[in-house]
C-alpha cells in the first residue's frame, strides 16, 4: 500500500495501476486466510471482489481508490483474533498516517 501512494504522490499511473493490483492481491489472499482457508493461498479461488476496488490509471480517482483498499483492509484487521492486538494496532495506525500524509479522502 506504502508503494501505490507513493506512485500516486509521483503521478506515476501504470505503476499506480500495477502496485495497487499488488495491493489488492495480498488484501484477497489475507482475506482467504481468515476465512480458514489455506490450500490455495497463492491465488484464492472463485474470490468475489467488491468492484470498488477495481484498480485505475486515472489519477483523479486514485484518491478514493486508495481509501476503498483501506478499508478493505481494515475490515480484514477487523477479523483478527485478539491474540494479534500489537499488529492489528500497528497496522491501523499505518492506515491512519498513510491516508494523512498523501491527503487521501
Amino acid at each position: 500500500m506504502e508503494s501505490t501512494a507513493s506512485a500516486r504522490q509521483r503521478y506515476d499511473s501504470y505503476k499506480f495501476y500495477f502496485l495497487s493490483n499488488i495491493t489488492l492481491h495480498e488484501l484477497v489472499r489475507l482475506a482467504y486466510v481468515l476465512d480458514g482457508k489455506i490450500e490455495y493461498n497463492y491465488n484464492p479461488p472463485q474470490s468475489v471482489v467488491n468492484p470498488n476496488l477495481s484498480s485505475t490509471m486515472d489519477l483523479e480517482k486514485s484518491g478514493p481508490h486508495l481509501r476503498n483498499l483501506i478499508n478493505f483492509f481494515l475490515e480484514q484487521l477487523d477479523r483478527m483474533e485478539d491474540n494479534e492486538v500489537v499488529l492489528v494496532k500497528k497496522a491501523r495506525d499505518f492506515c491512519q498516517d498513510l491516508s494523512k500524509r498523501d491527503s487521501i479522502p
